[in-house]
């Protein structure tokens, strides 16, 4: 700061000393003028050079000591030289003259201290010569008046180092604040890049855990799949039955795991159209009504003609998950859906007489895995994921959710969408989907399975072989493209369900890819995947194959098949 202000004022400085000592020379004609002068300027222009030298150096003053002193040498000599000017030009009979000097003098002393005060030394080496001399110049004079104001200039004297000195401390407590400021935001960085580094590799390891997790999963649910159709009308079957049941619960968590994932790396895009609401409630009460009923419970879904505007399957699997979890908290009454028109907004209200939530609990009902009144973790009420399922689509949809509740009272989650106009609804005629499609009777006749697990690999070709469809069974990418080339040419492969993670880092995906590029005409092919990572899920995403995540239920695979050579 010190250097700084010095080179910004070294001009006006310059110009002030001209003036000064041309308006003496007029005045005095004496020839001691022309030596103040030329020691004026000589210390502007040494001290001038000097700044310009550090200021353009990488190394600061203070780090050379030496170099230091000699600036303030430079003050000290600056200063002296103005007030030697009162000495040297203040005995003279013309008032006015005296009064001008005084006053230069000190307006020169005011301005030095105010850039000179980010240093203490370079405070008292300037101003103690200036103002010492000054006064000892009126002093000198032996009239009362001159005695007054060298006793008034050394007051002044005392209040200027004062203020400097205060001046000095409020600028060192500002950028004492301010590097401290600095050093926390420096530490919050690399606090908020630990954080994040730590988020990746918990994402990398979760990944690999799901991924691994996943795989003996797949092959578990495709062999109970087998056994559950090999066991029918034994003693046996309810126990298939119950092992399928299981597993079905368990890949249900996965999956909504997954839809975690995928809404997190972005990859789940909303296509806005209009949408009736009516065939989705109807799709609600064909898939929740017995599980109300098992329980109890009445679900009443009023019919609507309403139409607004969102991407239907999105908005089908909130509401979903709205009366699953309205079902789940509700032990008598029942869960009530009803939509209706409110100025500009369509209001979609899941209303329940369960437990209820305290005002404290309602603003941590959208965090992942929070659940109420469940602190054992009971499967059978899911994993706490619904609802931030939720959260996230209604923010990727700009649909607000509003939640009212009571404890003991039930509670209250209300979608706010934007209508669709009436030219919109002639425009199109969307359906709402309502579950999966069952397998078409048109299965392929021949498939490909290829997977470097073995266990995969023998429960996908069991379950295919009971539906009568050949499989080719190869666990790497070579085996694979051999397979395609020996393949009879009237019997060809119709369908690759390739997992894409294979073993020696070869990819599935990439290999798939590769195949328009080889053959005339490849097979259909159907990704099986366990991944989750972001990066990966996006690239998926960009793919144009048909991609099933593990587990993948015998159901779901058929009827993928099924879709496929549709």
């Amino acid at each position: 700061m010190l250097l700084e202000s010095n080179q910004s004022a070294s001009p006006a400085a310059f110009v002030i000393a001209l003036i000064f000592w041309l308006a003496i020379y007029h005045q005095l004609s004496d020839p001691i003028v022309l030596v103040w002068a030329v020691l004026i300027h000589l210390n502007q222009l040494v001290r001038y050079w000097w700044v310009r030298r550090h200021s353009q150096s990488t190394e600061m003053p203070e780090e050379r000591p030496r170099e230091a002193i000699f600036l303030l040498f430079l003050l000290g000599a600056n200063g002296a030289v103005w007030g030697a000017a009162a000495v040297l030009f203040l005995p003279v009979s013309d008032v006015l003259v005296a009064a001008f000097v005084v006053v230069v003098t000190l307006s020169i002393h005011s301005g030095g201290m105010t850039w000179m005060a980010p240093v203490k030394a370079a405070v008292i080496s300037f101003s103690v010569p200036l103002t010492a001399l000054l006064t000892l110049a009126l002093i000198l004079q032996g009239e009362t008046v001159y005695w007054v104001g060298g006793v008034l200039i050394f007051l002044y004297a005392m209040t200027s180092w004062k203020y400097a000195m205060q001046h000095h401390k409020l600028l060192t407590d500002s950028l004492v604040a301010r590097y401290e400021k600095m050093a926390l935001a420096e530490q919050l960085a690399r606090q908020v890049e630990l954080v994040e580094l730590a988020s990746q590799e918990k994402t990398l390891f979760l990944a690999a855990a799901s991924h691994d997790l996943r795989q003996p999963l797949h092959a578990i649910a495709l062999c109970s799949a087998v056994l559950e159709v090999s066991l029918r009308h034994t003693p046996d079957h309810d126990t298939a039955s119950r092992l399928l049941k299981s597993i079905h619960l368990l890949g249900t968590s996965f999956d909504a795991m997954l839809d975690i994932s995928r809404l997190d790396a972005g990859t789940v895009h909303a296509a806005v159209v209009p949408v009736p609401l009516q065939s989705g409630f109807e799709a609600l009460n064909n898939v929740f009504s017995e599980q109300a009923g098992e329980r109890g419970l009445e679900l009443r879904v009023r019919s609507t003609d309403l139409w607004v505007r969102s991407d239907a399957e999105l908005l089908q699997r909130m509401l979903a998950n709205l009366v699953a979890n309205a079902l789940k908290y509700t032990h008598q009454g029942g869960v009530v859906v009803v939509a209706r028109q409110r100025q500009e907004e369509i209001w979609i209200d899941v209303r329940d007489t369960g437990l209820g939530m305290a005002s404290d609990q309602i603003e941590h009902i959208f965090d992942e895995f929070y659940q109420i009144n469940n602190p054992g973790r009971d499967r059978s009420k899911g994993l706490g994921i619904g609802l931030a399922i939720v959260d996230r689509l209604s923010r990727l949809l700009e649909h607000p959710i509003v939640v009212r509740s009571r404890e003991g009272h039930g509670s209250l989650f209300r979608l706010v969408l934007p209508p669709a106009s009436a030219e919109q609804q002639h425009a199109c005629q969307p359906v709402l989907p309502t579950g999966n499609a069952a397998p078409n009777a048109d299965l392929p006749e021949r498939v490909m399975v290829l997977d470097d697990d073995e266990d995969v690999r023998y429960a996908i070709a069991t379950l295919l072989q009971i539906h009568g469809v050949k499989t080719t069974c190869v666990g790497s990418a070579n085996e694979a493209w051999a397979a395609l080339q020996s393949q009879p040419l009237d019997d060809p492969h119709a369908v690759l369900l390739c997992d894409v993670r294979l073993a020696n880092g070869k990819d599935g995906l990439d290999f798939s890819s590769g195949l328009a590029a080889k053959m005339d005409d490849p097979p259909r092919v159907i990704l099986l995947t366990g991944e989750t990572a972001p990066a990966s899920l996006q690239r998926l995403r960009e793919s144009d194959f048909e991609v099933l995540f593990k587990p993948v239920s015998a159901h779901k695979l058929m009827a993928a098949l099924a879709q496929v050579v549709r």
